[in-house]
């Protein structure tokens, strides 16, 4: 998949930055994970000490000593629903796959706007729809999710096993977390092209509020997700019918039915 079929090509050639483009593959690229089979990094007992004091519901980041202090509405409880990781085999239906992507992902009525925002209305992060076992509407493959004309658009209809490996990196051999996932691609010459390296941080943010806006609408729809960095960059993009350089994958997002919500 190649981003320079588009109405942008002209201005691609003419005026990106060769050294802006650079310098955030360059960063991009120190993100990514290259992994050799059961090479996953060991984390420290010193490290993990410190992570185990770091993380969890109850742990906050605030950045100084405030000189004030105001209680929130006291009696209100927030309806917060987390992630999920165990996902029963039962089938999505077609009905409510199309309405939980088109709710997500595509432009509303005259297309005027979706379910998040996009610095300067670029919306340079694509999103792609993984099915890893045919359903009664659809075959298994890589679908990107056209968010203008509200269709699925087959990229590869194969399923490697160099795929399957790629996208969900374990110390386990374990099975796929579910069959359905979802994963966000940034268009970096889009990206750039208009704030320069500015507008790889908004690729960033804008991958953030989708994934947020999907995980609300799994909610709705009685669904389970998670969001996931562990997958090999490059062998991802690659199986998955994309320009590494043009379209690299920077999040993937598993869902499907889970036992109860």
């Amino acid at each position: 998949m190649n981003n320079m079929g588009n109405k942008w090509y002209g201005y691609y050639n003419e005026y990106l930055n060769d050294e802006n483009i650079s310098n955030v593959l360059s960063f991009h690229n120190k993100t990514t994970w290259i992994i050799s089979e059961n090479n996953i990094p060991i984390v420290s007992n010193n490290k993990n000490s410190w992570i185990e004091e770091n993380e969890g519901y109850n742990i906050t980041s605030l950045p100084q000593i405030p000189i004030d202090s105001i209680d929130l509405k006291p009696n209100h409880s927030p309806a917060n629903k987390g992630s999920y990781r165990k996902f029963t085999d039962t089938e999505i239906s077609y009905e409510c796959l199309s309405t939980l992507i088109s709710d997500c992902f595509c432009s509303n009525k005259g297309n005027f706007s979706r379910s998040y925002p996009s610095a300067g209305a670029m919306y340079s992060v694509t999103p792609l729809l993984y099915i890893f076992r045919s359903t009664s509407n659809l075959r298994s493959g890589v679908y990107v999710i056209d968010s203008i004309n509200k269709k699925l658009l087959m990229i590869n209809d194969t399923i490697s096993n160099q795929l399957k490996k790629a996208i969900h990196v374990s110390n386990k051999k374990e099975m796929l977390p579910s069959s359905y996932a979802i994963g966000y691609a940034v268009n970096i010459n889009n990206a750039i092209g208009k704030y320069g390296v500015r507008g790889y941080r908004h690729a960033l943010i804008e991958s953030g509020a989708m994934a947020q806006s999907f995980r609300i609408n799994c909610n709705k729809n009685n669904l389970g997700e998670f969001c996931s960095s562990a997958f090999e960059d490059f062998p991802l993009a690659y199986e998955s019918g994309l320009n590494i350089k043009d379209f690299p994958i920077i999040l993937i997002q598993w869902f499907g039915r889970i036992d109860d919500i």
